[in-house]
């Protein structure tokens, strides 16, 4: 018998083929309240890392192999598929407490024709139809033509970073600016930064005017509203893009703020070291 499941998800792709074998964001089984963190050098990408939660028709975390179906399509509705990976059986998604990952394509290939479009993500769990609407796949740009001998093998180099902060932190009251979480990160490349965000959050007050802020090396690169957030703990997704960084340390914040007017009552994290309720960055330097 098939269970009702509700699926919320982050989709990111970058280098790492070494994704399939190591958990990514949220799906880390267990965080300390010190960060995690992986650091890898990486190739063009092969596999596409994609993460999510999974509960169930009462909002209970699952805890269990699950059978899903991934495609990827040219287009956000309609079509054929270009890619179908089925993980079932020895190839179930492992899920606990709700979260999993998977790095598509270690099943099943995704031919480099393929990866070199526009593509949308279609999902389908334990046998049933597929959810919509389709997820957009955002992949780095990874081609150019360039001078004969201006690629050496310092230029080569790129990282990808996944890191998580537990903590819990309340923000109350109108007029209000927090820092949720700061990551620091040692001898990173040159190059642009990208960094995609996860957190989770809920708010005790129907009146929630305020903004979540993305901060890399300094300078703001991202924002999200507040007021998407439920009464249940919710996630907030968004990413930023910082050009030309230097080199070397790289310092990422993630702040909250209320506006004058709001009478915000918002708690980000559950508590102290919960694993499933924090700030989860994927950092890759040196695009």
């Amino acid at each position: 018998m098939n269970r009702p499941i509700t699926l919320r998800t982050l989709l990111l792709t970058n280098g790492l083929t070494l994704l399939a074998v190591v958990a990514i964001i949220v799906s880390t089984p267990t965080f300390a309240r010190t960060l995690a963190q992986i650091t890898t050098a990486t190739t063009p990408p092969a596999t596409v890392p994609y993460q999510g939660t999974l509960t169930d028709a009462s909002g209970t975390p699952i805890n269990d192999s699950v059978a899903m179906t991934f495609k990827l399509y040219a287009a956000p509705s309609g079509g054929t598929a270009l890619w179908t990976e089925q993980r079932t059986g020895a190839n179930a998604v492992p899920v606990t407490n709700g979260l999993f990952s998977v790095a598509l394509g270690q099943v099943t290939p995704i031919p480099a024709e393929v990866l070199a479009q526009p593509l949308w993500l279609g999902i389908s769990v334990n046998g049933d139809a597929e959810m919509t609407p389709r997820e957009a796949v955002a992949l780095p740009a990874m081609a150019a033509t360039v001078p004969d001998g201006s690629i050496t093998s310092a230029k080569l180099t790129t990282m990808t970073n996944h890191l998580a902060d537990g903590n819990h932190v309340p923000l109350v009251g109108g007029n209000k600016t927090t820092t949720l979480s700061t990551f620091t990160l040692e001898n990173q490349p040159a190059g642009d930064v990208v960094v995609y965000l996860t957190l989770y959050g809920y708010k005790d007050s129907a009146d929630v005017a305020g903004s979540v802020h993305l901060v890399i090396d300094g300078k703001g690169v991202g924002t999200a509203p507040l007021h998407t957030l439920t009464e249940r703990f919710s996630p907030i997704v968004f990413h930023g893009r910082l050009a030309d960084f230097k080199g070397g340390t790289l310092t990422i914040r993630v702040d909250a703020r209320t506006e004058s007017q709001s009478t915000a009552q918002v708690s980000f994290g559950f508590r102290n070291n919960d694993p499933r309720f924090g700030r989860f960055v994927t950092v890759m330097t040196g695009w």
